[in-house]
């Protein structure tokens, strides 16, 4: 039996469109509960944030905003965050060794996610120093505020730039990358090369200053044709490469990381990504893990799912990946 928190953050003030602030409601509906229940697991609490303040509720609402040098929506984006970070580590326990399953939201919930594991496996009598990351995603998100600047068709969306601030790419809005949602105990990133996989990505997504930092940097890569190869090989090569360093692993799974014209349950479409199946079976090998600790799922939008078939197949993958962990 695992032991297992959920988490809400309906937040959709870093992203495209409306939708995904009802994310965590699709998802209940679909049973994630009651399912995780019937499998023997042991659901020790659930929260929902963002209802301590009206003026934070708010922002993390979806609203029209302009891009100006490059970045849409930032003031209230890292207003959320900040608050993001405040709940959780007011809400988190870690000493039983349960799982937490953090329900999205957009991609830039991960940062308060890692800084507040951060803060408070920093503070056990015997820390944890590191954090592990899978980053499951249909893109790299490395996106920094000139570039967008720079092109009118770059969306200037702060979702797409979560691992620029999470690695402090070199362009990165400071505003972010050294808050309190965006930042270990000690101050620095909290990303690093030698502590994150990018996985299942579309090779032709990044641009190509995304890839020379990428290859500079010496990131840890599996991109989309090597996971359609093998998704249970690539996901065995991952998981392996980071259970060898670390006991306290993140797994990000946005679901654009499948492909949107089989399965178009993401904000935002994406059309070279993994077939359903692969990216559950994927899931599963990282679920089984118990360096595996904790689960983050963005870019759901119910509005592409009225019949909820889709958010189903997405609980049903979560908790099948769960059962082995018994």
């Amino acid at each position: 039996m695992t032991k297992i928190q959920i988490v809400t953050i309906a937040t959709e003030a870093g992203t495209h469109f409306p939708g995904q602030s009802r994310a965590g409601e699709a998802i209940y509906e679909a049973g994630i509960e009651t399912k995780l229940l019937k499998s023997g697991h042991e659901v020790v609490a659930t929260s929902t944030l963002l209802g301590r303040a009206t003026a934070v509720a708010s922002a993390a609402k979806w609203q029209p905003s302009p891009k100006l040098d490059g970045v849409r929506n930032e003031q209230k984006t890292l207003l959320v965050l900040n608050d993001v970070y405040d709940e959780l580590v007011d809400c988190l326990d870690t000493d039983d060794g349960r799982f937490i399953l953090f329900l999205g939201g957009d991609c830039t919930i991960l940062q308060p996610v890692l800084s507040a594991a951060h803060t408070i496996l920093h503070g056990k009598k015997q820390p944890i120093h590191d954090v592990g990351l899978i980053y499951m995603d249909g893109d790299v998100d490395l996106s920094v505020p000139a570039e967008a600047a720079a092109s009118i068709d770059a969306t200037g969306v702060l979702d797409a730039m979560t691992m620029s601030h999470l690695m402090r790419r070199p362009g990165c809005l400071s505003s972010f990358s050294t808050a309190r949602c965006s930042s270990r105990p000690d101050g620095s990133a909290l990303v690093t090369p030698q502590n994150a996989v990018f996985f299942a990505f579309d090779p032709l997504q990044p641009s190509a200053s995304h890839w020379v930092y990428l290859a500079e940097n010496g990131c840890k890569v599996l991109s989309r044709p090597t996971v359609r190869a093998d998704a249970v090989a690539a996901a065995k090569s991952a998981l392996s490469w980071l259970e060898s360093r670390f006991d306290f692993i993140v797994l990000h799974f946005d679901v654009d990381v499948i492909d949107s014209g089989e399965f178009p349950l993401a904000n935002y479409p994406h059309y070279a990504g993994l077939a359903a199946g692969e990216a559950f079976a994927a899931l599963e090998v990282f679920l089984g893990s118990p360096k595996v600790r904790a689960m983050t799922i963005t870019e759901v939008n119910p509005n592409n799912d009225p019949e909820r078939t889709m958010v189903t197949q997405v609980v049903d993958a979560v908790v099948q990946g769960l059962k082995g962990r018994k």
